[in-house]
């Protein structure tokens, strides 16, 4: 969990620069969030929650139009632990070796995590829910081998292939 900061109800331009490319952007900021050590502003782009790397904004500039706060997006924030706001996420399932079984069910180890059930042989099928892949991959590979996504199915195999592609 990190500090949150609430900002003014003005819409800001700015432009965002990734490693590949930058945009220009005009959003409606509702709050700042430092996540593990990173700050983050959360905003609504075109009425969809986005959180941006502070490091990442350039040429920041008041857009001088206001707005009224979606409550939508604000029960989005209050709820999400993470910066990776969605309003719509998949949920995952995933097999946990009994071996390891213990650690989630002592401490949800993912966002949202639901016991779904408990297996035979001592380990664990259980559920999350997550706004994109790379939400869910560094915690499976942290834990390999005794995790295994069993769905969605394509995900277990693009993080294969990522994982093969870094051995080689």
């Amino acid at each position: 969990m990190g500090t949150t900061i609430i900002v003014a109800h003005q819409e800001l331009q700015f432009t965002y620069q990734k490693p590949d490319s930058s945009k220009e952007v005009q959003v409606q900021p509702y709050k700042l969030i430092s996540h593990d050590g990173i700050w983050y502003l959360a905003a609504a782009d075109q009425g969809q929650p986005k959180a941006y790397a502070l490091n990442r904004i350039h040429h920041l500039q008041n857009a001088r139009t206001s707005f009224t706060p979606d409550p939508s997006i604000l029960e989005i924030l209050a709820k999400e632990d993470s910066v990776w706001l969605k309003r719509h996420k998949v949920e995952a399932v995933v097999q946990v070796n009994a071996s390891v079984a213990q650690y989630f069910e002592r401490q949800a180890m993912l966002p949202g995590q639901v016991i779904e059930k408990n297996l035979a042989d001592g380990g664990l099928l259980i559920s999350g829910q997550f706004a994109h892949q790379n939400q869910l991959f560094p915690i499976v590979q942290q834990w390999i081998p005794h995790l295994r996504i069993i769905s969605p199915e394509s995900w277990q195999t693009e993080m294969e292939v990522q994982i093969r592609g870094y051995l080689s």
